[in-house]
């Protein structure tokens, strides 16, 4: 049983779960690239700030998901939740990553970061498309 994404387990829907493992494989190439042609520091830069990304959106969707038939009230406090819950784990996964790591390389890791944000508008874009 996988712990990082599982529907069944976390309430996860499919809409976020497909975001999440785009996000994912975007964090991997970004990463791959600065970690190539930059090095170490810029490859764990470039991971970091993909995590950083990639793991409040895990959150937020486990958040919402939590319950599967909600109120219209209730999806509205659970978007409200998991938006509280995604600001939190973004500022704390920032925080650590300062502290943590002794060199970081700001382009990397803002790069990945924003390169895996821009996965929320390239969906915003498709789901418009097609409706």
């Amino acid at each position: 049983m996988s712990l990082l994404i599982e529907a069944s387990d976390f309430f996860v829907r499919d809409q976020v779960k497909k975001l999440i493992k785009v996000q994912f494989f975007l964090v991997c190439i970004v990463s791959v690239c600065f970690l190539v042609f930059g090095g170490a520091v810029n490859g764990l830069s470039a991971l970091a700030g993909g995590l950083i990304a990639l793991v409040p959106t895990f959150l937020y969707g486990w958040r919402i998901g939590i319950n599967p038939e909600p109120s219209p009230w209730e999806a509205y406090r659970g978007q409200i939740k998991g938006q509280i819950w995604k600001y939190f784990s973004t500022a704390i996964f920032f925080t650590f990553t300062f502290v943590i790591f002794e060199s970081v390389n700001f382009l990397a890791l803002f790069s990945s970061y924003i390169a895996a944000l821009l996965v929320y508008w390239a969906a915003l874009v498709n789901c418009t498309e097609e409706a």
